[in-house]
């Protein structure tokens, strides 16, 4: 037997409530797991909004900590060009004194060599007249030896 038809209907009804229950349950469901992942995003993004506002206080302290270390830095990269100038100059400096000395020290050389050679040629004029001289005393004494031997050569060849 079949239900009469307004009671089929009704229960159609209540089928179709009892479906659409199910349906807007799990919907419930779904909405309430979305609005807990929701609060959950909520209460991370104002621990992070908490965090980034500490870390926004100290933005004024780390820019003046730059400040200060690009000064340092520029004070730095100032001191070593100074540096670096310095060197050179002092580089300039010691090739010219080395130019200055290796020109002196020709000069002086040529100097030393001159007088050596003036006192190389007074000593060999000096060596050669006493040498004359000697061989003149030398020979001045031969020839009075060979006088005297002469003399008593010709007083003994004679006397025989």
């Amino acid at each position: 037997m079949q239900p009469p038809p307004p009671l089929k209907d009704k229960t159609n009804e209540c089928a179709a409530a009892e479906t659409k229950i199910v349906r807007l349950e799990s919907l419930l469901n779904e909405v309430n797991h979305n609005l807990n992942q929701e609060k959950t995003k909520c209460s991370q993004l104002t621990e992070d909004k908490k965090k980034l506002s500490s870390e926004n206080k100290r933005i004024p302290v780390l820019e003046h900590q730059i400040g200060e270390q690009k000064k340092a830095i520029d004070q730095e990269q100032l001191k070593r060009i100074e540096l670096e100038n310095e060197n050179q100059s002092l580089r300039e400096q010691l090739n010219y004194d080395k130019q200055v000395f290796e020109t002196r020290i020709e000069e002086v050389q040529k100097k030393r060599k001159t007088e050596l050679s003036e006192v190389d040629s007074r000593l060999n004029r000096d060596f050669e007249n006493r040498l004359a001289e000697q061989v003149r005393t030398n020979r001045a004494m031969f020839e009075e030896e060979f006088k005297k031997t002469k003399q008593e050569l010709v007083k003994i060849y004679e006397g025989q």
